[in-house]
């Protein structure tokens, strides 16, 4: 199967939604989603936001409404607005790297039994795209360099409870299929095509559902949400899967187990 090569485009527009009860200001809701995402790292350092239009295309309301946001954010010293430039980014904090070994992951398969028959994967995308910046600084690859993207979304009893990104570079999926995304475990996918892993460093966080996560996971814009991001290498210490996972908390329990190995204590990810 040809896949197409284009870069990675803004988020499709989706309206804001909110609750019939939830008397919050709709310009507050975007200024906590932004905030949310300066805060986790999904804009980096001195980079732009999107425009005012550009903000009001994407979440359905007026232009005044997303200058009031941007306001706010500069107000709490998280921008600057540069009249004729833009809102540029001032403050970016990074959170904790939880590091352990990848056992338990290695042996992830996918089992056909009774308690998962409820369950199943959307594959949304299969593409090969540019690699964006964190990604290729990951991978440790040119910003122009192409990676493999996989979009999937997770389904339990008819209700979506994660909505994961995964990058790879382009030779270890080569020969996937979308059939094999929508029923088998990534990882069981790489091990196959001969890749022994090493270990995953992982980082959670809290946030709050933008307009495409939003879409996905059928929540509404501003939502809490559990933001994973998951690296995985192999025993040679290279980066082969870089994961930006959305959960929401009300479906999604994460857990961690922890083992000690010899005199330290490290966790172990139970991940699927």
């Amino acid at each position: 199967m040809k896949r197409a090569t284009k870069p990675v485009g803004p988020p499709a527009p989706h309206p804001l939604l909110v609750d019939e009860n939830d008397r919050t200001p709709l310009y507050h809701r975007i200024f906590m989603i932004l905030r949310s995402k300066i805060i986790a790292g999904d804009f980096s350092e001195a980079s732009y936001l999107p425009s005012e239009n550009e903000l009001a295309k994407m979440y359905g309301v007026s232009r005044i409404t997303t200058i009031r946001a941007l306001n706010e954010l500069a107000a709490q010293g998280l921008v600057s607005r540069e009249r004729g430039r833009g809102t540029r980014v001032r403050l970016v904090e990074s959170g904790t790297i939880v590091r352990g070994p990848a056992e338990r992951l290695k042996s992830v398969r996918f089992k056909r039994d009774r308690s998962l028959d409820d369950q199943r994967i959307k594959v949304v995308a299969f593409d090969t795209v540019r690699a964006p910046e964190e990604v290729a600084e990951i991978f440790g690859i040119s910003a122009t360099s192409q990676v493999s993207r996989i979009i999937r979304v997770g389904v339990f009893e008819k209700k979506p409870y994660r909505y994961l990104t995964s990058y790879l570079p382009i030779e270890i999926t080569k020969g996937w299929t979308r059939s094999q995304l929508r029923t088998t475990n990534i990882v069981f996918l790489i091990e196959k095509s001969g890749i022994r892993m090493g270990r995953i460093d992982e980082r959670m966080t809290a946030s709050l559902a933008d307009s495409t996560a939003a879409g996905h996971l059928e929540v509404a814009v501003g939502s809490p949400l559990l933001k994973i991001m998951r690296t995985v290498f192999d025993t040679s210490d290279r980066a082969i899967e870089y994961v930006v996972g959305y959960y929401p908390p009300e479906r999604y329990e994460y857990a961690v187990s922890v083992t000690r190995q010899g005199h330290l204590l490290s966790p172990i990810h139970a991940l699927s």
